[in-house]
């Protein structure tokens, strides 16, 4: 049997903030990449998604800085770190849906 690890309620609730951000990275792609935008609106998506991107920068700046191995932190949260930079294009978009799936995970452990 696995343990399971106990999630704080702050910790939650930085990935359930982190995962709204990824959410609305994503609708923005999906938009940009569907939609007819005009180019006053693209300019206004990439001020927006910069502006994530660089709150993704940040939260794995400190994670790293508050890790006990940095050497670990990096090598299994490496991803994070493509995600997080300010970058806008398709690929670091749709790296931060992946958040997604840890906000699911620590739902998940909440629950049980």
């Amino acid at each position: 049997m696995v343990a399971k690890k106990k999630v704080s309620r702050h910790h939650l609730w930085l990935e359930m903030v982190m995962g709204s951000l990824a959410l609305v990275s994503g609708y923005m792609l999906i938009r940009e990449l569907t939609d007819g935008l005009s180019p006053y609106q693209i300019f206004v998506f990439n001020i927006i998604d910069l502006v994530i991107a660089l709150i993704f920068l940040a939260e794995f700046g400190v994670k790293l800085f508050l890790a006990k191995d940095r050497m670990t932190f990096l090598k299994y949260h490496s991803w994070v770190l493509l995600a997080a930079i300010p970058v806008t294009t398709p690929l670091t978009q749709s790296l931060r849906l992946v958040r997604l799936l840890r906000l699911l995970h620590l739902l998940q452990a909440v629950e049980d």
